[in-house]
């Protein structure tokens, strides 16, 4: 046990050692331009990001470097932490929820009278002030492939209740021969894909047919209190899932991520349950877009803007890091890499750069209509989702519990949050 101490503490102290020698702060290393340090959290947008970075440096008296942890493979929430225990706080570094918002504002700058801050209902506000600027928009519900949906004879504009989609999916499962696919949804349940079913599939939950700004389900829960008839038909609409998804990809163990993607992009599902954030991984198919969830008489996609870069209040360069942020928002160029390049969708109400990708182009048209569904999981208790709900799901999709226990399991939890 004193070995394995000593090692742990080395270990830490190592890590420690090397987030001051390479980590983020505000330390231009003796350059005579001051150096902007970005922790990214979204892979999507790397190469995007570095590019700006790099043309925005060469063009301004200021150096700014990108390091992207994000996706499976990087532990975001731990770096960020390690860099904060080490006094080496990235300079801008990317928040998500009130969790987030909360947990780090003694070390956040705020950014009221920015440039940006009018132009946008997706400021992150504490306290009446702006701390959080909006990466862009998102959106999810079920991505269809329209080519297979067409074959089958389903219009995806009529795909706007539980009840609907319970007979499409019935008319997919009849022609999966004809259509040349194993099942009608590619789902995926395994510790990996937490992500995915505790926030994201739970959001129906949260805000299905609810208005953008209404909290009222997720206040209950942040409460300890359960809306029965909504987690009803919340546990139908899982089972609907579920009974509809390819069997080996669902419950299969780990991160399954790539694998429900290729189910999809190989054209061997006509749906698969994530948002417009898979958009590289799906640029060769044209004829997608996003539908609403199978949840009740849901007729709208969940839009937000989930992702925000926050500066830190401890950086040398406050100013230099809100300038490359206003950026982003007020140049031609900024606008370029983040609406064009990184194929986001605009949180600002001046910026009317039509997408060009499927996905994105059908968050725009619910952003622009004004039809869409809030995004309220990202404001539950910090890890409930990821750690308390996913493995119910899990459990769930393999069988090791009825719905009846899902609903009973779910019920519990919340209920444990009074």
């Amino acid at each position: 046990m004193k070995i394995k101490k000593l090692i742990k503490t080395s270990m830490a102290a190592l890590m420690t050692l090397s987030l001051v020698a390479c980590g983020g702060g505000s330390d231009d290393g003796g350059s005579d331009k001051a150096t902007i340090k970005v922790l990214n959290l979204k892979p999507e947008i790397d190469e995007a990001l570095k590019d700006y970075a790099k043309l925005y440096s060469e063009k301004n008296d200021v150096k700014v470097e990108i390091e992207t942890c994000g996706g499976s493979n990087c532990d975001y929430a731990g770096k960020l932490d390690q860099y904060i225990s080490a006094d080496k706080i990235p300079d801008i570094f990317v928040l998500e929820g009130r969790a987030g918002f909360e947990d780090n504002k003694e070390i956040l700058a705020d950014m009221e009278g920015e440039e940006w801050v009018a132009d946008t209902d997706y400021a992150y506000e504490m306290d009446g002030k702006a701390y959080g600027f909006p990466l862009g928009v998102e959106g999810f519900g079920l991505t269809y492939n329209k080519d297979i949906l067409d074959k089958a004879g389903i219009d995806p504009a009529t795909l706007t209740s539980y009840d609907a989609y319970v007979e499409a999916f019935k008319t997919l499962d009849a022609k999966k021969d004809e259509l040349g696919i194993t099942a009608p949804v590619a789902m995926a349940t395994g510790s990996g894909m937490y992500w995915v079913t505790g926030n994201h599939s739970f959001n129906s939950y949260l805000s299905g047919n609810l208005e953008i700004g209404d909290t009222h389900v997720l206040d209950e829960l942040n409460e300890g209190t359960v809306e029965a008839d909504r987690m009803s038909d919340y546990a139908d609409m899982i089972e609907l899932i579920f009974n509809n998804s390819d069997k080996t990809v669902l419950s299969a163990a780990g991160d399954q991520y790539a694998n429900q993607v290729k189910l999809f992009t190989d054209g061997k599902t006509a749906f698969i349950h994530q948002g417009n954030w898979i958009e590289g991984d799906v640029a060769d198919m044209e004829n997608i877009g996003i539908s609403p969830a199978p949840y009740g008489d849901d007729n709208a996609i969940y839009i937000s803007a989930p992702s925000y870069f926050a500066v830190s209040n401890r950086s040398k360069n406050v100013d230099a890091a809100k300038a490359f942020l206003n950026s982003i928002y007020a140049t031609e160029e900024g606008q370029n890499f983040m609406y064009v390049e990184a194929a986001s969708v605009s949180p600002f109400k001046s910026i009317d750069i039509t997408p060009t990708t499927s996905l994105a182009k059908s968050v725009h048209e619910s952003l622009v209509s004004g039809k869409g569904c809030p995004w309220n999981q990202n404001d539950m208790p910090a890890d409930f989702g990821m750690q308390k709900l996913g493995p119910v799901h899990e459990a769930f999709a393999k069988g090791e519990i009825t719905k009846d226990g899902f609903v009973e399991q779910i019920t519990k939890l919340i209920v444990g949050l009074k």
